[in-house]
């Protein structure tokens, strides 16, 4: 590949000289600093870089060793268990009864009664939203559409004027 030759302009007690990138027209009004343009530079620097990282992802370290780890054939807790037999509550509906707790057997009663209230309550507000939902429907723009068909035929009995004859 042939250099470009650069003409660096006249500097006083010097005439031009004719350079092909070499540095005594360096530091010189109009001239070309370095040997190498600057795209070059960042190209190799940019290639060094992705060697580098190349290399290193092939470095991973030793192998991998699994290690041995001690475990007992019987675990402590394998002693006197027995597996889960589940049965069927003998009380049905009132299982807080098996606790024999008068307590709880009241907060039950007064539970039973509450939750009939909060239903109600619960019936009435989703009313309340549904009555305000319905009135904040008319500030929103609507959508109708309608589609028909009709189908007409005209007889040969017919006169052009549209009579019978």
């Amino acid at each position: 590949m042939k250099r470009p030759v650069i003409e660096c302009p006249p500097s006083p007690g010097r005439s031009t000289c004719r350079s092909d990138f070499s540095p005594t027209c360096a530091g010189r009004s109009g001239g070309i600093v370095g040997l190498k343009s600057g795209l070059q530079v960042d190209l190799q620097k940019a290639l060094a870089i992705a060697a580098a990282v190349l290399i290193s992802g092939c470095t991973i370290g030793p192998d991998y060793v699994r290690p041995t780890i001690d475990t007992p054939a019987v675990f402590k807790e394998a002693g006197d268990w027995k597996p889960a037999t589940p049965q069927s509550p003998a009380t049905g509906d009132t299982w807080w009864t098996a606790f024999g707790d008068p307590v709880l057997d009241a907060l039950q009663a007064q539970v039973e009664v509450s939750n009939q209230n909060l239903r109600a309550f619960e019936a009435q507000f989703r009313q309340a939203q549904a009555l305000a939902d319905a009135a904040r429907a008319s500030w929103f723009p609507t959508l109708n559409a309608t589609a028909g068909a009709t189908r007409s035929a005209t007889s040969a009995a017919t006169d052009a004027a549209g009579s019978a004859p």
